[in-house]
């Protein structure tokens, strides 16, 4: 099946993807540092249009709004046929936002909001007439740029040998596993583990020993460590995958993601309201490199 998403969000898909989750020297990385510059290029053009949904509020202040102007531009139709009594829309243009009146149906334009100062712009422009989430929207987007920026500077120039992941932090981030293991009292393996549990999505058993090349003993080993020394917890929960977990708030998401810490989501981008999983990539990914994601994490839970 098709993908709904924007395209964008559907090249971030596979960008992130290919970048954190398959080994380095792996052909896809490859591809994806191809697909990134592609992604870019056509952002940085005068014609790349970002869908922000529907903000009637917007649609109905723009046809009076001075810093708005008539769209001077090509508007295509509809593939489908409109409502009865519909009134079509006319677009108007503010050099960030393209707005269709009445309905309200708005674009970001890719390079001006890109540029400095270019979200501010945009969240100022629809803080006041839209919904709330479009002021957390607007961020998330200019971070997910960002992230895929250095996920794909990472990949060009990264310590990592081949046949290696990023996702292994005593591969990507063996200074930082040092300074986790002389913290917490515990040995480079409880270490590693303990800061990929702190800080990606799916860290189920499966995906840690094949990222650090482990055999079931090993990590059974370095989580008992950790839960020995008191920095996880250890349990069955549906669908997890695994039996080590953060202390704190659990968000049980519903397929075909996997329930996870809430304290992670914010991290990736993403939110949940019950059960349901909101993202800015098709799957729950790391937006940024995993050593940095690593760093974060630490930082925000070291004792």
């Amino acid at each position: 099946m098709a993908s709904s998403a924007p395209a964008h969000r559907t090249a971030a898909t596979v960008i992130a993807w290919a970048l954190t989750e398959r080994p380095v020297g792996d052909p896809a990385r490859s591809g994806a540092l191809l697909l990134h510059r592609r992604l870019r290029e056509q952002l940085a053009g005068p014609g790349a249009l970002i869908p922000l949904g529907k903000l009637p509020g917007l649609g109905r202040a723009v046809t009076t709004d001075p810093a708005f102007a008539p769209y001077r531009g090509r508007v295509l139709p509809g593939t489908g046929p409109m409502a009865e009594g519909a009134v079509p829309d006319t677009v108007h243009d503010d050099g960030t936002l393209l707005v269709g009146a009445p309905s309200g149906e708005t674009f970001l334009r890719a390079a001006a909001f890109t540029a400095p100062g270019g979200a501010e712009r945009a969240a100022a422009t629809c803080g006041a007439r839209g919904p709330a989430w479009v002021l957390d929207d607007l961020p998330r987007t200019a971070r997910l740029l960002d992230g895929l920026d250095r996920l794909a500077a990472r990949a060009a120039d990264t310590p990592v040998p081949p046949g290696g992941y990023e996702t292994d932090p005593s591969l990507s981030a063996p200074d930082l596993v040092a300074e986790v293991a002389r913290t917490l009292g515990v040995g480079a393996d409880a270490a590693a583990l303990h800061l990929q549990l702190l800080a990606l999505a799916r860290p189920t058993d499966r995906a840690v020993r094949r990222w650090n090349g482990w055999t079931a003993a090993r990590h059974k080993a370095a989580q008992a460590e950790l839960v020995a020394a008191g920095a996880v917890e250890s349990g069955k929960r549906a669908r997890a995958g695994r039996t080590a977990f953060l202390p704190g708030d659990w968000a049980d998401l519903k397929a075909p993601h996997l329930p996870l810490e809430k304290a992670k989501l914010e991290g990736h981008l993403a939110w949940a309201a019950g059960t349901s999983l909101y993202a800015m990539t098709e799957r729950l990914l790391a937006p940024l490199p995993p050593h940095e994601l690593f760093a974060r994490a630490w930082e925000e839970a070291r004792p």
